[in-house]
């Protein structure tokens, strides 16, 4: 469903909302075509997901208001568009480990390709070496890696048949590997 909320009257000083009809939106679209921007009409774009529907709303702002959420808007597009261009990782479930720094305190103006492309060979041959150490480790790797969160953490307990303390000491055992791999 789309709503529309429109000034009822544009040149009052205290701007009031109503909701729009379809007609009167396309009419305030149409006219606002060729104006300059000092006398166009202004919206935002909310959108709200839910289960089975999608709500669109179009709020009409003043140009200073549309200025800076389209600032956002843009921003937060590029950051949506850069995630799923890239895999964001977390290192928090190693960061009390010498081996490697916490993804938190690297800033993407320190990255680059090249250390990106050198970071996903690097993590291919730490999990080629722990493959060969042990049939869960690379399973388990992977765990702390996305952030060791407790119903994958029970799962890996679960699919595994051991016990939260066998847990902790196969967590322990597979970070001596990394370190040491690391260190090499």
């Amino acid at each position: 469903m789309t709503t529309y909320l429109i000034y009822s009257d544009i040149k009052a000083d205290r701007k009031v909302l109503k909701v729009a009809t379809q007609e009167e939106w396309t009419e305030i679209m149409c006219s606002n075509r060729g104006l300059p921007i000092a006398t166009r009409r202004f919206f935002i774009k909310d959108t709200i997901v839910e289960k089975e529907s999608v709500d669109q709303m179009f709020i009409e702002v003043s140009l200073e208001e549309y200025r800076k959420w389209h600032s956002e808007h843009i921003s937060s597009e590029k950051k949506r568009k850069y995630k799923m261009k890239y895999k964001m990782i977390s290192l928090s479930s190693l960061e009390h480990d010498d081996c490697v720094a916490p993804m938190n305190s690297v800033s993407l103006e320190d990255t680059s390709i090249e250390s990106a492309v050198i970071g996903e060979l690097l993590m291919e041959q730490v999990k080629t070496k722990l493959s060969q150490w042990k049939p869960w480790a690379v399973e388990l790797f992977n765990c702390l890696y996305d952030g060791e969160e407790k119903e994958v953490v029970q799962a890996f307990i679960g699919k595994h048949a051991i016990t939260e303390r066998a847990f902790r000491y196969r967590k322990t055992e597979l970070r001596k590997v990394v370190k040491n791999f690391l260190q090499k």
